[in-house]
């Protein structure tokens, strides 16, 4: 099973051609720790919740890769945690995680979706 947090960035039948998951809302702060309590074989953080809501923690994404879930990021806020923790083992995906890793782009709201 793989879980992918979706919203603005991409469209659900989008998604649906890409990847067979299960496909939930922007995480928020617990998503991921909740999702990966059900053993999943990855879990793509693409959109997520920041500013409005509390983020998702880089904690919790290091607990679930810690118990051997793949955790891929990739377009919003799922970039910005993935060159944040690329070191630590999240996977990047695309050209926004590339802008972050490398420092071409440093600020949160540069990928703020509403």
């Amino acid at each position: 099973m793989i879980v992918a947090f979706i919203g603005p960035s991409i469209p659900a039948a989008a998604a649906r051609e890409i990847v067979d998951a299960i496909l939930l809302p922007p995480a928020r702060q617990g998503d991921i720790l909740r999702a990966a309590r059900h053993n999943p074989l990855a879990i793509a953080l693409i959109d997520g919740y920041f500013h409005s809501v509390p983020a998702v923690w880089h904690k919790e994404i290091l607990w679930a890769m810690n118990h051997g879930v793949n955790v891929l990021g990739s377009a919003s806020v799922g970039a910005l945690r993935a060159a944040e923790l690329h070191d630590f083992g999240m996977v990047g995906v695309g050209r926004i995680f590339e802008q972050y890793r490398d420092g071409v782009i440093t600020a949160d709201d540069e990928v703020a979706l509403r």
